[in-house]
């Protein structure tokens, strides 16, 4: 397959305005609660808005089957880095990679994409500061792989073996 040809059922996405990471859970110290700002909920809204212009649909049962997932963020070049060069630079600084893969999966599986974010089985995260002249954004590209497991549920039931209690040396009495 050519790697330029996205799989089928691949879904790619592109978003503007500057990439939000999910923040910490924060204490109220007058109600003695834990709560999560909700700083990242604008980000998470445009993800969903754009799977749907993307022309995905949630099914009526999300899949259960893995899936690998690409995000590429671009930040706001700062003005210190204006003769840095035209291209995109590396970003090396807040927000963590793992903050951001949160709130993009986070919303992915609310969204209905996957049941569970644990099925994505193959996670790459990338930070830039944008190319002279381009906005701030997203690109994720989710691509599923239903050849790699068989459809298991994770509600499916186990049988659970029960032994029975022993005496003395392993042997039952």
């Amino acid at each position: 397959m050519n790697p330029t040809t996205p799989a089928p059922g691949t879904i790619e996405i592109a978003l503007s305005g500057e990439p939000a990471a999910t923040p910490r859970l924060r204490f109220n110290t007058k109600s003695g609660r834990t709560y999560t700002p909700d700083t990242a909920d604008d980000w998470k809204h445009a993800i969903h808005v754009a799977l749907l212009k993307a022309g995905w649909r949630k099914p009526a049962e999300p899949p259960t089957y893995p899936f690998s997932v690409r995000i590429v963020c671009y930040f706001e070049r700062p003005k210190r880095l204006a003769k840095a060069g035209a291209c995109a630079i590396p970003k090396g600084s807040k927000p963590d990679n793992d903050n951001l893969e949160k709130a993009v999966l986070d919303q992915l599986t609310r969204s209905g994409v996957w049941r569970d974010d644990a099925q994505v089985f193959d996670l790459h995260t990338t930070k830039f500061w944008a190319a002279v002249g381009f906005a701030p954004g997203a690109r994720i590209t989710i691509t599923p792989h239903p050849e790699h497991a068989p459809d298991v549920s994770s509600t499916r039931k186990r049988t659970v073996r029960i032994q029975q209690p022993t005496l003395g040396a392993g042997r039952p009495g």
